[in-house]
């Protein structure tokens, strides 16, 4: 007689999940959106039922969304769009609690687990990056019909259409670098290296290509003789970026206006940003205490004279700056309860994986996406629980 089936069991199932979530993210990154706190819902319900017991909670990082779900619900008594605010602190708060839970599970996951699932986890990543390294490269988009899905006239402007991919691909990076254990590590660092470098020479996102170098800089950095210098250089950095992302901004665009687009190295996406940012300043400081209220910049047109946007009467849609969209939202508030979290966050002493992340995800959130965008809520979690499955692979210990 053959051997009797037997049902995966919780932890096998919430890990393999979680992995074909994110290899799958990497190719499509908008379905994060759904699969991450789905799943977090799903085995934070089951774990409580099963198991009968209450995971283990971080609780720096849940008094940390508690307060920014309180900013947001609170932001809408002073919108501009009070109904379009409300609607979106209700979508980010209940999406932000669901991703909570898949952190809070993945806290409680035993280490024997982690290290079964390691390596399927990481060739799952590196297989999807492969394949978007592939399309980078050879256009393997040919299609008229996915043209049209992925919403680009011609295969040399599809490029652009993966950035989301890269940017995904990119913040898995320092995990699987970490999990890269035992005899095969030479063969796995070599495998991430070239996919990466290929996947860097080719993106048209030039914010996974800064927090590529970013994170490469910080991992050497955190290296013992050079790591109290790192960390205090880098918080320092942000945190003054938090407070004074209006004046710097406008001070790049003012340094800009003088230049020949036609004579410089400067990408005329990276301009017309500048530009965005100096004209978003001269809101803020309409309501410099409070701000607009909570994702108002999508009822923003732009009006002034432009010199590098083209055409007139362009929708803003969103900063291209998280801090530059902290100050316009919730105004001096928002700038402070960035700084702050990001001053808790480093008394804490992240660790090196943990610290390389964040500043890796830091390049991002200074120069793409609205920060409301749901997958790129989702990776954020997506790729802390990971953290954390990490670091209780290597110490079996968890960090919050």
């Amino acid at each position: 007689m053959g051997r009797a089936f037997r049902f995966p069991s919780f932890w096998d199932s919430f890990l393999f999940l979680l992995i074909v979530s994110l290899a799958v993210g990497v190719l499509l990154p908008v379905t994060l959106a759904v699969s991450l706190p789905l799943l977090g819902l799903m085995f934070f319900i089951i774990h409580c039922v099963k198991i009968k017991t209450w995971p283990k909670a971080p609780i720096t990082l849940g008094l940390f969304l508690l307060a920014l779900m309180a900013l947001c619900g609170l932001s809408t008594l002073w919108s501009v769009t009070p109904t379009a605010s409300w609607e979106r602190a209700v979508k980010v708060s209940g999406l932000m609690l669901s991703l909570y839970m898949l952190v809070i599970v993945a806290a409680a996951c035993p280490r024997e687990t982690i290290l079964k699932f390691k390596n399927i986890f990481m060739g799952a990543v590196l297989c999807a990056g492969f394949l978007i390294a592939l399309q980078l490269h050879f256009s393997l988009i040919q299609t008229q019909t996915e043209r049209t899905l992925l919403n680009v006239a011609s295969l040399d402007f599809a490029k652009s259409a993966f950035n989301k991919n890269v940017a995904v691909f990119t913040f898995l990076l320092p995990v699987i670098v970490s999990l890269s254990r035992g005899k095969f590590r030479a063969l796995i660092l070599t495998l991430t290296a070239g996919i990466a470098a290929a996947i860097f020479v080719a993106t048209e996102s030039q914010a996974s290509q800064l927090a590529m170098i970013v994170m490469f800089i910080c991992g050497f950095g955190m290296l013992p003789f050079l790591n109290n210098v790192t960390r205090y250089i880098m918080f320092s950095g942000f945190i003054a970026l938090a407070l004074l992302m209006p004046f710097i901004g406008a001070l790049l665009f003012e340094l800009c206006e003088k230049i020949d687009i036609n004579n410089t190295i400067i990408p005329i996406t990276g301009l017309m940003r500048f530009e965005n940012w100096d004209f978003l300043t001269r809101e803020i400081f309409h309501a410099p205490w409070l701000g607009h209220g909570m994702d108002t910049t999508r009822a923003m047109h732009y009006v002034s004279e432009a010199i590098f946007y083209p055409g007139t009467n362009v929708q803003i849609l969103h900063t291209h700056n998280g801090f530059l969209q902290m100050w316009m939202e919730y105004g001096l508030l928002g700038a402070v309860f960035t700084a702050i979290s990001i001053g808790v966050y480093a008394a804490t002493k992240p660790s090196r994986l943990h610290l390389t992340t964040f500043c890796g995800v830091m390049a991002i959130f200074l120069l793409s996406w609205s920060i409301w965008s749901s997958w790129l809520i989702a990776i954020f979690f997506g790729v802390h629980a990971m953290i954390i499955l990490a670091t209780t692979a290597k110490t079996d210990r968890v960090m919050p």
